[in-house]
């Protein structure tokens, strides 16, 4: 039971981590998103150029890697 509790503390401490995880991978899509709205000719550059593209792939590798560094640090082993 003292484990669990202590599992239970930690899950808690660790959840503002998790959250930010969440919108840290969360924020490329909300920004090519806006892009889309706010200027139509620069989202048109972004997805129909190779330098969009890869300005996109960079996005999307660091996105993925954040995500993938801030859940590791905010995991609770057993």
């Amino acid at each position: 039971h003292e484990r669990a509790g202590q599992r239970r503390a930690a899950e808690v401490a660790t959840a503002q981590a998790r959250a930010t995880g969440r919108i840290v991978s969360g924020m490329p899509l909300l920004g090519v998103g806006s892009l889309f709205v706010a200027d139509r000719p620069g989202f048109d550059l972004l997805v129909r150029s190779p330098l969009g593209w890869a300005a996109l792939a960079v996005s999307a590798a660091m996105a993925v890697a954040g995500h993938a560094l801030i859940r590791r640090i905010s995991e609770v082993d057993p």
